[in-house]
């Protein structure tokens, strides 16, 4: 039988299971995956704020990034999607050539680390974190 048919055996079960066992433990064995690709930073961040469940990000720090973004839909109707696209392309251009040059500084700078193999990634990492300030300048503390 299809799986949708058993829907409510499974769900009969389930009740007998928590209610009348009392093992509760069964509701955490419900997951689900959603890839959400595409989209805005800002709708990432809305949907971390307004999470239904966790949720796994993934890193925009140990990552190398690719040649792709999202053009706001306003800046587009705004007839700036041109600029927009060019601003970007020249952020990741410049985020590859710092992190070309800042993975031997990193290496260098932490001889010890870098001694062992299995520290190559932590590397890395810490030289793609660096080179990301290119596209996302840090916050200043504001003055006063």
């Amino acid at each position: 039988m299809v799986a949708r048919g058993e829907v409510e055996k499974a769900r009969a079960s389930n009740r007998n299971i928590v209610f009348e066992m009392g093992h509760s433990s069964i509701a955490e064995h419900a997951v689900f995956n959603l890839d959400i690709l595409a989209v805005s930073r800002l709708l990432v961040e809305e949907i971390e704020r307004f999470r239904l469940a966790s949720y796994t990000e993934k890193s925009q720090r140990y990552v190398l990034l690719q040649g792709d973004f999202v053009i706001p839909v306003e800046v587009r109707q705004a007839g700036l999607g041109d600029i927009f696209g060019e601003t970007v392309r020249a952020q990741n251009r410049c985020y590859h050539e710092l992190f070309e040059k800042l993975r031997p500084f990193v290496f260098e700078t932490n001889p010890e680390l870098a001694a062992d193999p299995a520290n190559r990634s932590l590397l890395e990492g810490w030289a793609k974190e660096d080179a990301r300030y290119a596209i996302a300048s840090p916050r200043k503390p504001s003055s006063g």
